[in-house]
């Protein structure tokens, strides 16, 4: 919702305080730095996802290559 909002810093902080983040709340986070295209920032995330062994599913791959994608244009 905060992402929305151009709110990414709530969004981030309230994915900071999320106690159990499973992949939806990981997806939700990558999604809304994409749409304020924040590529580095998005890699670098989806780098911690598999640093905490969290699955990845297609969204997350998809979110990803968009980072990798406006970061080389």
């Amino acid at each position: 919702m905060y992402s929305h909002f151009n709110s990414l810093d709530d969004a981030r902080n309230v994915f900071d305080r999320t106690p159990d983040n499973i992949i939806f709340v990981w997806n939700a986070m990558l999604k809304s730095l994409v749409m304020a295209e924040e590529g580095e920032e998005v890699l670098s995330l989806f780098i911690e996802m598999g640093r905490n062994v969290v699955n990845f599913v297609s969204f997350s791959y998809s979110y990803a290559l968009k980072a990798c994608l406006a970061s080389s244009l």
